[in-house]
């Protein structure tokens, strides 16, 4: 399920209302950041996309980068502690995505 109308991350105050509706609703939530773009990337450094076991609010840039960014918050969910971890992604030759520049994520558990 995609965000909800009502949601959005467009200041820093709309991604921490949509990390605690998420939590509230759905029990846990993660926040992924842009945290370094190099290159052609989708979304720029600071973009940002929390993530609740079931729905998502926000984007770092959509494609396969999105949809691996959102399974490895969900697995980081699963695990039910405060964890964090950081992700490089070389969007062509690893994710096949046409941008072809290299992205680094921040993927951090809400508690």
């Amino acid at each position: 399920m995609t965000e909800p109308a009502d949601m959005r991350t467009d200041s820093p105050l709309d991604v921490a209302l949509a990390a605690l509706r998420l939590r509230e609703a759905d029990g846990a939530a993660a926040l992924i950041t842009v945290c370094g773009a190099k290159g052609s990337t989708p979304r720029e450094a600071g973009a940002k996309l929390v993530v609740s076991p079931t729905r998502q609010v926000g984007t770092v840039g959509g494609g396969n980068l999105e949809y691996q960014a959102i399974e490895q918050a969900r697995r980081l969910l699963e695990l039910g502690e405060d964890r964090f971890l950081i992700q490089d992604y070389p969007l062509g030759p690893f994710l096949g995505q046409c941008c072809g520049g290299h992205v680094r994520l921040l993927i951090e558990s809400l508690s």
